[in-house]
């Protein structure tokens, strides 16, 4: 859910809820590494619990479709950076932009 939807669902139950609150509280949320915040391509940051099943989304830029895939893609990338530079990345959850297969074959 965006920061926006998720105002718009607070609001009717508790009338003095504000913009900012729900930032602010995505934003210790996603310190306490509860929350993702991922671009999805839309012009707003999207925030989903993080499972412990972690995933990512595949997002086709000419039809929008977006594919879940596994950590498991991700995994010996972060082992990777972490071998070669001592970098620990943070792979909680992002989303990958390309062309889905009908779009590469209509294109």
């Amino acid at each position: 859910m965006t920061a926006s939807e998720i105002y718009e669902r607070a609001k009717d139950s508790y009338p003095y809820v504000d913009i900012s609150t729900v930032y602010r509280t995505l934003g210790v949320l996603k310190e306490m590494r509860l929350v993702a915040e991922t671009d999805m391509g839309t012009g707003e940051s999207t925030y989903e619990w993080i499972r412990p099943r972690r995933h990512h989304h595949l997002i086709c830029r000419g039809c929008g479709r977006v594919i879940s895939i596994d950590h498991g893609h991700l995994d010996e990338l972060g082992e990777g950076l972490l071998r070669e530079y001592s970098f620990q990345a943070d792979l909680d959850h992002f989303g990958i932009f390309g062309l889905c297969r009908e779009c590469q074959q209509g294109a």
